[in-house]
């Protein structure tokens, strides 16, 4: 797809000895590759860097829902768009001036990476061992645990990202479990290479599925404490695209809790990768009453403090429903203007004088 160098591109991926399907417009991008049996696209922003980005933007789920590879050009003064151009769903970017080695290159690399993926979803299932998850091939909840205590053990500082998925009990309803177990496994996919880009030195990472609709990546080393936070924002960047399965655009969003151990939690090495998890899954559930996209992190005194409160109401609120502790009051509503009552509200009033142990 180029706007601008259609020709020189087309010539350039003949060079590389494969056949281009040429499409100037950008608005027709999308249709012309749900219509070609292809998987490996080259999206030319050269010139033409809004419409280029828009077409990599549209065509980014479809190429990712067919397990393929993009390859965005930039024209040198548009190289720090390059981010804008992984967001938008590249698998690899190039910036001009490049030549024709180089370039075939890229597309050999981006012929072979759509490949993998294929042969990746094509493979049977190892024998369950308990280290990965069978839907998604990430790490198992079990395996992330042990990785938590081995770093723990091996006094490393380290911390876990939780991310949930939401409305993923209603995608299970409307489209059926074989399209969620899908679904959960394209977001894998795409949280995978985010997880795994530009890993400094010394820094270690293990990403995995925990349930149903959540995933962790467990993070490692003396400097990752102050990259939480922006790692998880990449990672639910991740969720602004939607997901491409079979002819379907699914939308879901994600948030994150943060939980962060830099030696000093008490307990020995599982007990504290079990303490982890368990904060981050705290976290998550304060980002949840939050927008799409929120990154909470957890707090020790404040966060436990408020579970404690949560779960005490939960409690005493079960407590009155059994013994009669609320009751339902009829409120009339009547017209201003003849006095005529047209209607009730019901209210519900919990009366907590009836309760000895009442917790306020």
């Amino acid at each position: 797809m180029s706007p601008r160098y259609a020709d020189d591109v087309a010539a350039l991926v003949a060079s590389a000895g494969q056949a281009p399907r040429v499409e100037r417009r950008p608005e027709l991008a999308a249709g012309r590759f749900a219509a070609e049996p292809v998987r490996v696209v080259v999206v030319d922003t050269r010139g033409a860097l809004s419409a280029g980005l828009a077409a990599a933007q549209a065509l980014g789920p479809a190429v990712e829902g067919r397990r393929g590879a993009m390859l965005v050009l930039l024209s040198r003064n548009d190289a720090d768009a390059a981010g804008a151009a992984r967001d938008a769903g590249a698998t690899s970017v190039m910036v001009s001036p490049f030549g024709s080695d180089s370039f075939s290159t890229a597309l050999h690399l981006a012929g072979r990476h759509a490949d993998r993926l294929a042969a990746a979803a094509a493979a049977p299932l190892p024998p369950d061992s308990g280290e990965a998850d069978r839907l998604t091939g990430l790490a198992s909840a079990e395996r992330l645990q042990t990785w938590l205590a081995e770093q723990r053990a091996a006094e490393i500082p380290c911390g876990v990202i939780v991310i949930g998925v939401g409305r993923f009990a209603q995608i299970n309803t409307i489209y059926g479990r074989d399209v969620a177990d899908r679904l959960l496994a394209v977001i894998a996919r795409r949280l995978g290479p985010i997880a795994d880009s530009r890993t400094p030195s010394g820094e270690l990472r293990l990403l995995s599925r925990l349930t149903a609709a959540e995933y962790a990546i467990g993070i490692s080393g003396a400097g990752a404490a102050d990259k939480l936070e922006r790692l998880a924002r990449q990672m639910l960047r991740g969720f602004e695209r939607p997901f491409a399965i079979d002819d379907r655009l699914i939308h879901v969003s994600g948030r994150a809790g943060i939980a962060w151990d830099d030696g000093s939690m008490d307990g020995d090495p599982a007990s504290v990768a079990t303490a982890l998890l368990r904060e981050a899954s705290i976290a998550l559930s304060d980002a949840r009453g939050r927008e799409p996209g929120a990154v909470a992190r957890f707090h020790q005194e404040s966060d436990r403090e408020a579970l404690a409160r949560r779960a005490d109401l939960e409690s005493d609120l079960f407590g009155a429903l059994k013994d009669g502790g609320i009751t339902i009051l009829f409120q009339p509503q009547a017209s201003l203007s003849d006095g005529v009552v047209g209607g009730v509200e019901a209210l519900s009033r919990w009366d907590t004088r009836c309760m000895a142990d009442f917790r306020p």
